[in-house]
């Protein structure tokens, strides 16, 4: 007579279904503080003030309402635009190649506005007083930029995080939400500068 051995069924855990599980929660998680940080981001450009950034005597505040949006880049996408397509600027020597002049011990130059409140610093050109300072050539580089396929996160994250320790909050917000807005503005600027001149 042979010796039957009972069969014991066991429950086991598919490991792939947690994998996937873990996974979707993440990407909701992402999906959910990239929206947070558009918000943030949405009311940091249009609801908030600025100063110009020249000398103490001559701080002014302004509301960045009604101006166009050509003229509002996140200050550390300004800062390495010239670093990345310095051949887009017509000569040598960064912003200075449009006229841009600075006043000692101040990181913007004369004419142009930072705000700080919001997650992502804003420029802004204001009106500025230097003469010589090409306004439509300094529009015409910031669209080329645009049009240019580098304007990515993957090109110009890591020139900023060389210059910047940005928390990963920041660097979240740059990568998924400031860089591709900022080309997508750009881009549709042009698309109503071509638009107006026909």
């Amino acid at each position: 007579m042979t010796n039957l051995r009972p069969i014991v069924i066991t429950s086991q855990s598919n490991p792939k279904r947690w994998d996937r599980i873990i996974v979707a929660f993440v990407l909701a998680l992402l999906m959910a503080i990239a929206t947070m940080i558009g918000i943030g981001w949405q009311r940091s450009i249009y609801q908030t003030p600025l100063t110009i950034s020249t000398s103490p005597e001559s701080q002014v505040e302004v509301s960045t309402l009604g101006r166009e949006s050509v003229d509002t880049i996140p200050f550390w996408i300004w800062v390495v635009l010239p670093r990345l397509f310095p051949e887009k600027l017509q000569g040598a020597g960064g912003y200075t190649a449009l006229g841009l002049t600075w006043e000692p011990g101040y990181e913007l130059p004369i004419g142009f506005m930072k705000d700080t409140s919001g997650t992502i610093p804003q420029v802004q050109l204001n009106d500025p007083a230097n003469a010589n300072f090409d306004v439509e050539r300094y529009t015409q580089f910031l669209i080329d930029c645009a049009r240019d396929p580098r304007f990515n996160a993957n090109f110009i994250l890591p020139e900023i995080t060389y210059n910047i320790n940005l928390s990963l909050w920041e660097k979240l917000a740059y990568r998924f939400f400031a860089i591709p807005s900022t080309r997508k503005t750009l881009l549709n600027d042009l698309d109503l500068k071509e638009s107006s001149s026909e």
